[in-house]
């Protein structure tokens, strides 16, 4: 079944029909039922959120966000600069299937605005309108009040090949009109740290021909943002532009980014920037708590970068790779000339992560006491990493499963990175699933939520598994569900409203 939206869809009205449709499908309306039966099979329970994706579908949009993000660019009585404007302010986000259709729509909608013409490409308007008034070039403008070039750096039409030469095109006339080439605005979700144009051209967008614009007009590479995300990227040829333009790898957070996920090419490549091993911060602990394969561990060591050097707890990296039962780590440091000093304690967690049987009384309480008071608990380092071997019997000894480093307990860690036999053993053994951490004031169910969408710590299915752990041990159904769709399925069926 198709259904057209008419001119002026009403939000109201199309949350009354989910509504309608929900209600006869719980009645048993079988032609109701049948409708439905593309979307779900009749085992599903359905509820809200099912009947918005049906009706969502019904009128050819992918899921309910969409059609909704579609009738808010239509709604109210705007003036045409008032829609233009809000089209702009639409192209910022990320539903670029929605702003395309606007503009299929009215075609002319980029052309009434200055702020509409820089994130649509209008690039013959964006100079006319310069030419008028040079002083627009660093005006604030549009709903965001923002310097026009900004529009265009973070336009999710950048990533649709139509538009990209346009707006590439629309970035040289403002830059040539003297735009500032380090614009940038204030993100409030992140305590109003500021998003520079080269943020938006390679980390937003990925757009490497409009970074090499940015970067030849004099944007900065070490902004904080540009270099730190372009790790991200499906390919590296933005991080590599950064790079060859003054890209430190020593600043910021940025090698560690890349080490988040398992791209040894990408680190060898990184790592060759780096003038002096001097100026390599050491990596070699956050990669081994990231779980690194042995390739990238050998690119780190034979950069040169320090071996021996110490982590919050003060161990050195020999001890944390014997810990977490990293002996093709261990073996790489040794050849290389780390430090093989290892305490007891250190000696009984690499039993413990090889499978060996160690005695009940050789785990003593001094050795949990210790443990538990490092400043980053091994029970939270073991939880992150799935290492239920060591977490199990660390517990069993009487380590505090609600201990915490400097913000998580280990049942957030868990619940991240998608370990749910871990999750299943914390609760076991009494982690409690409504402690906050100390930074994001979030239960552990945010973490896996979060985790489940950015993760991919584990399969979708998993994230459900830990999420359902959560709940039936107490832990807080979220008002409003989010995460991966499969998660938000789950938490609606709980009771949380759908997004």
């Amino acid at each position: 079944m198709t259904h057209v939206l008419p001119e002026r869809p009403n939000l109201s009205h199309l949350k009354e029909q989910a509504k309608d449709l929900l209600a006869a499908h719980q009645s048993g309306d079988s032609t109701t039922v049948d409708r439905t039966r593309p979307y779900f099979d009749s085992t599903i329970d359905f509820g809200l959120s099912e009947a918005q994706l049906v009706l969502a579908r019904e009128y050819g949009f992918e899921s309910w966000a969409k059609l909704k993000h579609h009738v808010e660019l239509r709604v109210g009585d705007l003036s045409h600069e008032e829609e233009a404007d809000r089209l702009a302010t639409a192209a910022m986000g990320s539903d670029l299937e929605s702003v395309r259709a606007r503009l299929t729509e009215s075609p002319d909608l980029g052309k009434r605005t200055l702020s509409a013409a820089c994130a649509t490409g209008e690039t013959k308007v964006v100079q006319q309108l310069l030419q008028a008034n040079p002083r627009l070039t660093h005006d604030k403008t549009g709903e965001k009040g923002w310097e026009p070039l900004l529009y265009t750096c973070y336009s999710c039409l950048l990533k649709d090949e139509t538009y990209r030469p346009r707006l590439i095109a629309t970035a040289k006339v403002l830059l040539d009109a003297g735009a500032d080439p380090n614009a940038h605005w204030l993100n409030p979700e992140w305590d109003n740290t500021p998003e520079p144009c080269l943020y938006g051209a390679t980390g937003v967008n990925n757009c490497p021909e409009l970074a090499e614009l940015l970067l030849k007009a004099g944007a900065n590479p070490n902004d904080n943002e540009s270099l730190y995300h372009s790790t991200e990227l499906p390919e590296p040829t933005c991080l590599k532009l950064l790079l060859d333009n003054g890209g430190d790898v020593a600043h910021g957070n940025a090698l560690a980014r890349l080490l988040d996920r398992e791209e040894p090419d990408w680190v060898r490549m990184m790592l060759s920037y780096a003038k002096d091993p001097v100026q390599i911060p050491p990596m070699i602990p956050h990669a081994l708590r990231r779980g690194r394969s042995a390739e990238t561990f050998g690119v780190l060591i034979a950069s040169g970068m320090a071996l021996n050097t110490r982590d919050h707890n003060h161990l050195t990296p020999y001890q944390s790779a014997t810990r977490l039962g990293r002996s093709d780590v261990a073996e790489l440091l040794v050849a290389a000339g780390a430090d093989m000093t290892l305490s007891g304690a250190d000696e009984i967690l690499g039993r413990l992560a090889r499978g060996e049987s160690v005695p009940e009384e050789e785990i003593s309480p001094d050795v949990i006491r210790l443990l538990d008071s490092e400043p980053a608990p091994e029970l939270v380092r073991q939880a992150e990493n799935g290492n239920d071997t060591v977490l199990e019997p660390l517990l069993a000894a009487g380590a505090n499963p609600n201990v915490r480093d400097s913000h998580t307990t280990p049942l957030h860690q868990a619940c991240l990175n998608g370990h749910f036999r871990s999750v299943q053993i914390l609760l076991q053994y009494g982690a409690d699933p409504k402690v906050k951490d100390t930074v994001h004031d979030g239960e552990a169910i945010g973490w896996a939520c979060f985790g489940s969408e950015h993760v991919h710590g584990a399969s979708p299915d998993t994230y459900v598994q830990i999420v359902e752990a959560l709940l039936g041990a107490g832990g807080t159904l979220p008002e409003t569900a989010w995460g991966s769709p499969e998660v938000r399925a789950a938490l609606v069926r709980r009771g949380a409203k759908p997004v």
